[in-house]
């Protein structure tokens, strides 16, 4: 299977551009003629399309408010499914919605179809769907899913708001200390070592530090471009992220707060 960038007309002679998974042009062109659609061009993606299209928190509480309308009205998901596709305001949400609607023509339920696609959907959200497709209150989940994402989104606007002025400062720190290593303290380090008295402690602490960012610097860029990588590597596994996810934990202050978001989740 593939994926494939089209060009199709619908009845009205509207032009329609997608993304679908299909095994070649001519299941492609049959998927689009039973949506309604007429191919006119396709073109075969070198890159897997999913790896590229993300949901962020505001799309993906807006593509859970209209599957929730499609079900409360009553609409047939696939019709409701192919007019979401078909919306051109909000480019990674008509994706999402045609992806999902070619996994339900393969004959896989919501939740397995979400599931193939853990850059839009995260696992609570494929856990819950599955949930009520299993009790039959697909409505209601979707409802408690809207409120989580409105509760998460609005948490993290004030958890910004909170810390943008402490960040500001800390910032404003670090660039003074970073001014006064560089360029002040190493001038000092001259004058201070011809000097043939016995330095205080604080002092000779100063001295060691100056000296290590003046003798090592290009290894301190070097670790502070490699350490976020080598996190983002970490996290991608499942034992960098539990090894990461439990340090956390024992982070005084951090790991209070990391505990009371999960109780509130």
């Amino acid at each position: 299977m593939a994926y494939y960038n089209y060009r199709a007309i619908d009845d009205e002679s509207k032009v329609i551009r997608g993304s679908v998974e299909a095994a070649d042009e001519l299941e492609l062109e049959e998927k689009l003629h039973s949506q309604g659609l007429s191919l006119i061009e396709a073109t075969r993606n070198r890159f897997i399309f999913r790896s590229r299209l993300k949901l962020n928190e505001k799309d993906l509480l807006n593509f859970t408010y209209f599957l929730n309308l499609i079900i409360s009205s009553g609409m047939p998901i696939m019709s409701g499914l192919q007019d979401m596709s078909r919306q051109s305001v909000n480019s990674r949400i008509s994706g999402a919605a045609s992806l999902i609607q070619a996994k339900l023509e393969s004959g896989k339920s919501i939740s397995e179809s979400m599931l193939e696609h853990p850059d839009l959907f995260p696992p609570f959200y494929v856990s819950m769907v599955k949930a009520g497709e299993a009790s039959g209150n697909l409505e209601q989940v979707f409802h408690d899913i809207m409120a989580y994402l409105e509760w998460q989104i609005k948490l993290k606007k004030d958890v910004q708001a909170a810390l943008a002025y402490p960040m500001i400062v800390m910032g404003a720190v670090v660039t003074l200390i970073t001014i006064l290593f560089v360029f002040i303290m190493p001038k000092l380090l001259t004058i201070i070592s011809q000097l043939r008295v016995e330095l205080p402690l604080p002092t000779r602490i100063v001295l060691f530090v100056v000296s290590f960012f003046k003798g090592y610097w290009p290894l301190l860029l070097v670790a502070a471009v490699a350490v976020p990588v080598l996190y983002k590597a970490a996290a991608k596994t499942s034992r960098g992220k539990e090894i990461i996810d439990r340090s956390a934990l024992k982070i005084p202050l951090l790991g209070m707060f990391v505990r009371k978001i999960n109780h509130s989740r």
